[in-house]
């Protein structure tokens, strides 16, 4: 390390508490997204865990959400021990990747001490991370320092989130366990890294696990991390500045979109310029300056806050200035990113399988490469999309079961649902009523193309009976609500730059 940097400490100044650092194993079984009604083959994964206190003071696992993600069954053994213990995720955070674990057997937690977190680690710092990699039985530990502290997407649920970056080789299995600073507390939990790069890996720091074991303890489950719901552009060309009306010495960024279900909706327009968060100026690259001299993008005032708080913008509009307030709020996507723990809504109707879109049915298409792979406008859909009004969903047509009913119609799969009897389907709970509440003699839906698909209402029924008896499908729909509520909030598309360790 000497030769390598000039590291600010050398060496840790605490014995590394080995016992409280566990394996995890799980056994998960993940939803088929183009056949909806069952589930892909079970598998087995694992990772690491290390034992803390939540805010109450009760012993917990801190582990990634990644680790125990869909799973069926979580078993977890203390290090240097040969038992293994059930343990029960009591509350998932997918867009800061962390889960907490409960295991009831009080024999588990004998001589298991909680970590601590100290605060986040200046760069050039020494870190230690110690874990379970390539699912060995053994702890493995590596040395390196902080390289960088920034936002950063994390991989799993595609969110934007304040994260340490370390040259310590992180491998498959060290996910969920800790990285130690020379003091001996936690500097962070470890949970991805670029498979491309040598030795760049990723840990989530004290103030995003604060943050969910915040919101665990205010609400008995995650909730979220707040976005503004606009889109920005950065103010570094002189010309434009003064076209907004920018004086000299003054910098921030211009909204070029507001989302209509958002928290600056009805507060911001259009063409405002950003100035300041909280009496936080921002730069004209959309960055703040953190810890005196080190800068990060502005959306950590908005993510750091939790639901209900307000937030104070200092605007520019028309030239004139303003002090504005929103209540800090989730964002959630057109199409969400995730829905790890949930089944796939769909809707079976004469050998047609309707489905909302989500990011992971477009992995259905190409895992790693699914923004090449899948159709185009799905693509374009989830990249570019936002949501009108609360429970929107875009219905795809994901699968046709051939019948004598849908003949003709086989090459219309991977196309959205635009109308159905005239009538735009907010989401499929309410496709399904107008399908099913049609009095008319043919149901008829409207494709984008202008492709059009016919189904005679009289022999319909009898049609997904036959494709439910062929395909050994138990029920033609699974519908979480008539509104369509209940989507798992979520932070921009991943494209697989990074991958979960």
């Amino acid at each position: 390390l000497a030769a390598r940097a000039p590291a600010r400490a050398l060496t840790l100044r605490a014995e590394l508490p080995y016992t409280s650092i566990v394996k995890v194993f799980t056994s998960r079984s993940s939803p088929h997204y183009l056949a909806p009604w069952q589930n892909k083959p079970p598998a087995d994964t694992g990772g690491s865990a290390f034992a803390i206190r939540d805010l109450d003071g009760v012993k917990r696992l801190l582990t990634n959400a990644h680790i125990v993600a869909d799973s069926t069954r979580i078993m977890v053994r203390r290090h240097g021990a040969a038992d293994k213990y059930p343990a029960r995720c009591i509350s998932i955070g997918h867009e800061p990747d962390l889960a907490l674990l409960d295991v009831a057997d009080a024999a588990f937690w004998e001589g298991v001490e909680p970590l601590e977190f100290g605060p986040v680690p200046q760069l050039r710092d020494v870190v230690t991370a110690v874990g379970f990699p390539g699912g060995l039985d053994n702890i493995s530990v590596t040395v390196g320092v902080v390289s960088r502290v920034d936002t950063v997407q994390y991989i799993h649920a595609a969110a934007n989130l304040l994260a340490i970056q370390i040259d310590a080789g992180i491998n498959g299995g060290n996910s969920g366990g800790p990285a130690f600073d020379v003091s001996g507390r936690v500097a962070g939990v470890a949970f991805q890294n670029v498979p491309d790069a040598q030795n760049v890996a990723y840990i989530v720091p004290e103030p995003i696990v604060r943050h969910f074991l915040n919101d665990f303890r205010a609400h008995g489950r995650y909730v979220g991390f707040c976005k503004l719901g606009v889109r920005l552009q950065t103010l570094e060309n002189v010309a434009l500045r003064a076209h907004l009306g920018l004086a000299p010495g003054q910098t921030g960024v211009v909204i070029n979109a507001v989302l209509p279900v958002s928290a600056a909706a009805g507060v911001l327009l259009v063409n405002d310029v950003l100035l300041a968060i909280d009496g936080v100026p921002i730069a004209n690259d959309a960055s703040i300056e953190w810890r005196g001299n080190e800068r990060i993008f502005l959306d950590y005032l908005v993510t750091s806050k939790a639901v209900g708080e307000p937030i104070a913008l200092s605007v520019l509009r028309d030239r004139a200035p303003l002090q504005l307030s929103v209540t800090a709020a989730t964002q959630a996507p057109l199409v969400p990113v995730h829905q790890y723990g949930e089944l796939p809504e769909y809707l079976v109707y004469a050998g047609l399988v309707f489905s909302p879109l989500v990011q992971p049915m477009l992995h259905d298409w190409g895992s790693i490469d699914w923004y090449n792979t899948a159709p185009r406008r799905l693509v374009e859909r989830a990249l570019h999309g936002s949501l009108d009004k609360k429970g929107q969903q875009v219905i795809v047509l994901c699968q046709v079961l051939h019948d004598e009913a849908n003949a003709g119609y086989e090459s219309f799969t991977g196309l959205t649902v635009e109308r159905a009897n005239g009538v735009k389907p907010d989401n499929l709970a309410h496709l399904a009523r107008l399908i099913h509440e049609c009095t008319d003699e043919f149901v008829i839906l409207t494709l984008d193309d202008a492709r059009i698909i016919a189904l005679r209402t009289s022999t319909a029924a009898q049609a997904t009976a036959r494709v439910q008896a062929q395909h050994r499908i138990a029920r033609a729909s699974n519908l979480r609500s008539e509104g369509g509520d209940g989507l798992a909030p979520a932070g921009e598309l991943a494209r697989g730059e990074v991958h979960a360790a």
